[in-house]
């Protein structure tokens, strides 16, 4: 798997948190804002599932393969930057919600 997070086409960027419900998620293509999804209201189990499948949805329905590999960077309202995770996910991973 590709390690190196700054060459990887796609990153999913998703804000919110557990307590509040709320989530919003954006997919950027090489830094550019390509897709936005539905924002999350009300769910404070699973709203980064919601917006994680949203990713692999609407990648899958491009052609991509659950081998490719995209950055998922979670952003966290009050947390420092440096807390906020990027981390490497395949459209597999995505989907199943859980990383091999």
């Amino acid at each position: 798997m590709q390690k190196n997070k700054e060459n990887i086409e796609y990153m999913l960027k998703t804000d919110g948190d557990r307590e509040s419900g709320e989530y919003t998620g954006q997919l950027m293509r090489f830094g550019v804002l390509e897709e936005e999804f539905p924002d999350v209201t009300d769910n404070h189990y699973c709203g980064i599932k919601v917006m994680r499948q949203a990713c692999y949805d609407y990648l899958k329905g491009k052609g991509y393969s659950d081998d490719y590999v995209i950055v998922h960077y979670c952003v966290k309202p009050g947390r420092s930057e440096k807390g906020n995770p990027k981390e490497v996910w395949t459209l597999g991973e995505l989907q199943k919600n859980e990383r091999d």
